[in-house]
């Protein structure tokens, strides 16, 4: 423990003195062999002095022994301006696990944080290559692979209009009142028919509703169909190929050079990019009036 002593001014007239740390109720000394310090001149006795003190004991005070001549001071308590710092309740090596505690959080906030954006852009939550249950089976590698049947038989407004639009059941019976008429598999198409009632497809491209979408504006400067729907035309059963986040979309609005291509391609599912595409890209950006970055990347375009 240590003490600290201020102010001995007071007892520079008293030729010799002892002071000593005491302690219990009554102020008894630790020891007598306890002096902190002793001297002539209370003046040169400011500081800080250790005392030790025995387990179990509390220092109350320091009393001041001094005599000045030809007479005894005695004990004097109270006089003196002191203070006692705290006792050491921990160890030191406190201090060391209180520094890794706090850089441990800090790590642990970050890893946190940086998990949540992992999940946030994981297919768990973009819903990517999740493919939906449908009312009845059918397949866009049959009919856009196989069978070569253009995207805009089915999807007629996707070229005027911000949906791409889903075909009524007249339009699967143009073919399917002749080929296939009799299977089980397709007998909620033909139900639907009979009953002018809607086959409930499931969605599988969904956006939030804070998003604003056009599918026309982007047919017609020149981005093809599987830049965002992939190849649909190599799918069975049909899923979302893209992860359609903010960020996938802003990096085509940053950088739509990569992704345009020439306007009688934009249909064709087995188009691949040139070479020289960073070159031909902002050929044809000029040549479609695309606007520019900083208007595809305003909040305003997607939002509003």
């Amino acid at each position: 423990m240590v003490v600290n002593f201020r102010d001995l001014s007071a007892f520079e007239n008293l030729k010799n003195f002892e002071i000593r740390a005491c302690s219990g109720r009554y102020g008894n000394e630790i020891a007598p062999s306890q002096n902190l310090v002793s001297g002539c001149n209370g003046k040169e006795f400011d500081g800080r002095y250790p005392v030790a003190v025995r387990p179990g004991q509390a220092l109350s005070g320091i009393r001041l022994v001094a005599s000045s001549e030809g007479s005894s001071v005695g004990w004097r308590a109270g006089t003196l301006k002191r203070k006692f710092d705290m006792a050491q309740i921990f160890h030191r090596s406190a201090n060391l696990i209180a520094r890794f505690s706090v850089l441990a959080l800090v790590v642990l906030a970050n890893l946190a944080l940086a998990g949540v954006l992992v999940v946030a852009r994981s297919p768990y939550i973009t819903n990517q290559r999740v493919i939906r249950a449908q009312p009845l089976q059918f397949s866009h590698k049959h009919h856009a692979g196989d069978d070569g049947i253009d995207c805009r038989y089915c999807h007629t407004s996707v070229e005027t209009s911000a949906y791409a639009g889903i075909p009524p059941t007249k339009t699967c019976m143009n073919c399917h009142s002749v080929l296939f008429n009799d299977v089980g598999y397709l007998e909620p198409v033909r139900e639907s028919f009979r009953t002018d009632q809607s086959i409930e497809w499931v969605k599988v491209h969904r956006l939030a509703d804070y998003v604003y979408f056009n599918h026309s504006i982007h047919i017609n400067k020149g981005i093809g169909c599987s830049t965002c729907h992939g190849s649909v035309n190599e799918m069975p059963l049909m899923f979302q190929a893209s992860p359609l986040n903010m960020q996938w979309c802003l990096d085509c609005h940053r950088n739509p050079e990569r992704n345009v291509r020439p306007r009688d391609q934009v249909f064709n599912m087995d188009w691949k990019a040139p070479a020289n595409q960073e070159e031909v890209g902002k050929q044809l950006v000029a040549e479609y009036k695309i606007r520019t970055v900083s208007e595809l990347t305003s909040c305003s375009t997607c939002h509003r």
